[in-house]
C-alpha cells in the first residue's frame, strides 16, 4: 500500500489487482494492518487526532461530525473492502 496525499494505492496479492482508496478507505485498511479488528477500534485510529491533520485527513474528519454517520460510512467501507477482497470481515 502506498499513499499520496490522502490517497491510497493499494495491490491485492490474491487477485493481482490495484485499486485506488479514498482517505477513508485507505486509513480503515491501514488502522486494519496495524492490528485493529473491531469497529471501534479501527473507529478510534482512523479518527484520532494526533498533531496537526493533513489537509486529506482534515476533510475526512470535518465528514465525520455525526457520530451515527461515522459508523455507517466505516460500515460502507469495510463492506466495500471486503468486496474487493482486501480484507475479510463478519459483517455479512
Amino acid at each position: 500500500m502506498r499513499e499520496w496525499d490522502g490517497e491510497f494505492v493499494v495491490r491485492a496479492q490474491t487477485t493481482a489487482q490495484t485499486y485506488l482508496l479514498s482517505s477513508l478507505a485507505g486509513e480503515a485498511l491501514k488502522a486494519m494492518q496495524g492490528g485493529a479488528v473491531y469497529l471501534d477500534e479501527i473507529a478510534e485510529l482512523v479518527l484520532a487526532d494526533v498533531g496537526p491533520p493533513s489537509k486529506a485527513t482534515a476533510s475526512l474528519i470535518a465528514t465525520f461530525a455525526d457520530a451515527a454517520a461515522d459508523t455507517q460510512s466505516l460500515l460502507a467501507v469495510l463492506t466495500e473492502l471486503e468486496a474487493l477482497g482486501l480484507v475479510r470481515t463478519d459483517l455479512s
